[in-house]
């Protein structure tokens, strides 16, 4: 009678950190092993390196654990909607692999939603990122937040959500999607733990400009008429 928690986990390039993820994960699911059953998705997303090798040992230690192998690099977006596909869970859980969000959270988000809440985001109240980066993603979060009020200052990228949510998401059908905009936009009341995110030290984040001016456009372009509104206005 034990519930089902998956959790989805995007891959590329991140050789060298997948073990500890792991191992990270295991140690934290442990505190809740008499409740609850896991399940672990990781979405190699065309991954060039050793990532994919380091998954499939994973896989042969742990009957629990299903690698998704992407032919070519899609985006996270996508690699977190195969995710939500093959899960099977009654709770869905999404964390990256670069080790820089800390897995002992998890305990906390399953409680919370075992008292209820269909959706629980640890929202960043604070990173240990370079100046540049802390910049851009506060002006990112500033116009986002104007979409989407609900949207924490420093965003989210870990989160715990019901499978009455993640299902519906997946109705959504969009070619470029914003899930965290997506996950706000259903109108569930989120509960937000604030964390500070980790510094990464292991290999080199592939977050590139050209990817966060996309994830940008997208988000905005998906979760307002704004740009809509603006585009109509200088047109007349």
């Amino acid at each position: 009678n034990k519930k089902l928690i998956s959790i989805i986990i995007p891959v590329y390039r991140n050789e060298g950190t997948l073990h500890k993820t792991y191992i990270g994960l295991i140690f934290n699911l442990k505190e809740v092993s008499n409740r609850y059953r896991y399940e672990i998705i990781f979405v190699n997303d065309g991954s060039d390196d050793n990532s994919l090798d380091e998954l499939l040992k994973i896989k042969k230690i742990d009957r629990n654990v299903t690698v998704i192998d992407f032919v070519r690099n899609f985006g996270q977006q996508s690699a977190i909607l195969a995710g939500f596909k093959y899960a099977k869970g009654d709770a869905l859980i999404h964390i990256s692999a670069d080790l820089q969000d800390p897995p002992k959270l998890i305990i906390q988000m399953i409680e919370k939603w075992a008292k209820g809440y269909k959706m629980v985001a640890c929202a960043r109240a604070d990173r240990e990122d370079d100046f540049i980066s802390k910049i851009t993603s506060k002006i990112f979060y500033r116009l986002i937040k104007v979409a989407v009020p609900k949207m924490p200052t420093g965003g989210f990228d870990y989160f715990l959500v019901d499978k009455e949510i993640y299902k519906k998401v997946l109705d959504f059908n969009e070619r470029n999607p914003f899930i965290q905009g997506d996950l706000l936009w259903l109108g569930y009341e989120p509960y937000f733990l604030k964390y500070k995110r980790l510094k990464r030290t292991v290999g080199k984040s592939q977050w590139n400009f050209s990817k966060k001016f996309k994830y940008f456009v997208d988000g905005l372009i998906n979760t307002s008429y704004l740009p809509i509104r603006i585009m109509s206005f200088i047109g007349i």
